[in-house]
């Protein structure tokens, strides 16, 4: 059920990043998941893959797990750095964020789907689960 060519994990806890990988690798709704450890590594990354005309190092993931409180750099600054960049070859088309946080808090849930609703598709409570990842294909991946 191959339905995506890449999931981008950004969190900073190996910890989630092994398990979610794990989740998304049993769903099979993606031939490849990377993690990266932090939010500087994803903006980084997220650079390179929106800049570069050759971005077959950085692939533009379909769909991104941004955890909100990571040291250096939150999810949400990284929203608003990643919102900033130019987008010459328009590969921020089609792109799918999701938060998914430990965060209980209602104010990050309505900051992430107000002030950033042109950015973030949906909010969602660690951890991930094959029932969250079946649920995304269908709604935002299904033929």
């Amino acid at each position: 059920m191959s339905a995506l060519n890449l999931i981008l994990l950004i969190d900073d806890s190996d910890a989630d990043n092994f398990y979610h990988k794990m989740i998304i690798g049993r769903s099979g709704i993606s031939s490849e998941t990377q993690s990266l450890e932090g939010s500087l590594d994803g903006y980084s990354y997220l650079l390179k893959s929106i800049s570069l005309e050759d971005n077959s190092q950085y692939p533009m993931p379909q769909v991104i797990f941004l955890d909100i409180n990571m040291p250096a750099m939150n999810g949400f600054e990284l929203l608003s750095k990643f919102r900033e960049l130019p987008d010459p070859y328009q590969r921020k088309n089609g792109l799918k964020i999701f938060m998914l946080t430990g965060s209980l808090n209602p104010d990050d849930r309505a900051r992430a789907t107000e002030q950033y609703a042109d950015l973030v598709t949906g909010f969602r409570i660690k951890p991930l689960t094959e029932t969250i990842i079946q649920e995304i294909a269908r709604e935002y991946f299904s033929a």
